[in-house]
């Protein structure tokens, strides 16, 4: 079955700013750094993964179009 990754690849700035507004639990700015290079150095092998696409969203308003359909596998199992 075919599997899409979906990769939110959002500026630094962003993500900066929405930690900032966690009230649940915020992370340390090094931990956002890390994050953010561990991504940029997992993109290019995404694909190895297994992964029949990718899409990236690098801005924030290409999420408000974003729908997410759930399938059911072969098994006729609920994949999600």
């Amino acid at each position: 079955m075919p599997v899409t990754g979906l990769v939110f690849d959002l500026p630094h700035a962003v993500c900066a700013g929405r930690n900032e507004i966690r009230l649940d639990r915020g992370l340390a700015r090094e931990t956002l750094e890390s994050q953010a290079a561990q991504l940029r150095n997992s993109l290019p092998k995404l694909l190895e993964e297994g992964f029949h696409s990718i899409h990236t969203f690098k801005a924030v308003n290409e999420l408000d179009q974003v729908v997410v359909r759930r399938s059911v596998n072969l098994n006729g199992r609920d994949c999600g």
